[in-house]
């Protein structure tokens, strides 16, 4: 793998004379869907859709242009290639997500989710490195390890049932939204989910303090985990969804913010257990997280109101994104 990586970054060239493909708004995807309606309800246009049929779209093959010169083996696995952006440009793009973190309230909110969902997945292994080594566990640094194995089977398991589900939910969603959907409609199974971690991290916070077996323990770690995955999975799809056009810088911001959570953890854990117990520790965290999550309700109220608050923001950091700069 080191070394021998190719290089998969994608430039679009602008070809002259050929206008870029704009994407249809919000309203004309509206207009479009009454339109259709109409068609649909109106009696005089039965006949017309039952007698004239449907043209078919002749499906036509992509063929790749020979002339087009392919690069050598040996410049696909550079170890750095150079950009046709400017440096002005990559500056802006350094503190560029700051300032989209403070302008748009969905990005705060969800960068600050994303980092608490990080925090309730790094907390109980933290702990585990700490107390199981002691009575009345007295685990080994390998089992201490495979203490891991109940998050991944957590986590994989809720990837495995979330995609599905939100994709039923969104279809549901949008057909009583008269065909339209909406970035929103993505956050309703977040809610769905808080409850297990709530309850993943009292089991484990609890029963490690009182001694309880350590299946017990594990049990609590893979239902935490099971929560917290869509959380942090959702959160993503809806920036990318409600703001495509500077999804990289959102995801910069997204990513500086969900890394102080577990950095602030390492050194305020171990002063918090020693003032308060360890119990206590995990029932106030718990409080915390939940009620991070459950602000996921002020997003699916109020997150398109907020969307047209920061439009102009919006259309403000979108004018210069990265590929354009």
């Amino acid at each position: 793998m080191f070394f021998l990586y190719e290089e998969t970054k994608y430039e679009c060239q602008t070809v002259n004379g050929f206008p870029s493909p704009s994407r249809p708004s919000q309203r004309d995807l509206a207009r479009q869907v009454d339109s259709d309606l109409e068609e649909k309800q109106s009696p005089a246009n039965d006949a017309i859709v039952s007698v004239v049929p449907r043209p078919e779209v002749p499906l036509v093959g992509v063929r790749i242009d020979p002339i087009i010169p392919v690069k050598p083996y040996w410049k696909k696995l550079a170890l750095w290639s150079s950009s046709p952006k400017s440096i002005r440009s990559l500056v802006r793009h350094s503190y560029q997500p700051f300032f989209i973190l403070w302008h748009i309230p969905a990005v705060l909110y969800m960068s600050i989710l994303n980092g608490a969902m990080t925090a309730a997945a790094i907390m109980p292994i933290t702990v585990c490195s700490i107390y199981m080594t002691m009575a009345p566990y007295n685990l080994m640094a390998q089992e201490i390890g495979l203490l891991s194995l109940p998050e991944f089977i957590g986590a994989l398991a809720a990837a495995v049932i979330c995609g599905p589900l939100n994709d039923w939910v969104i279809l549901r969603m949008a057909r009583s939204n008269g065909g339209i959907y909406e970035p929103e409609m993505r956050l309703w199974l977040i809610l769905t989910f808080a409850p297990f971690v709530a309850a993943g991290l009292l089991m484990f916070g609890i029963g490690l303090e009182r001694g309880l077996p350590w299946p017990f323990i594990a049990v609590g770690l893979g239902v935490a985990s099971f929560g917290s995955t869509p959380a942090t999975s959702l959160s993503l799809a809806y920036l990318t969804d409600a703001y495509t056009e500077i999804i990289s810088d959102a995801l910069v911001a997204v990513t500086f913010v969900k890394n102080l959570f577990p950095t602030a953890l390492v050194f305020a854990l171990t002063p918090w257990i020693t003032a308060v117990e360890l119990a206590n520790v995990f029932i106030r965290a718990t409080v915390i997280f939940i009620i991070i999550l459950f602000g996921d309700i002020i997003s699916i109220a109020f997150g398109k109101r907020f969307r047209t608050c920061s439009a102009g923001n919006y259309r403000l950091y979108a004018g210069h994104p990265l590929e354009k700069a």
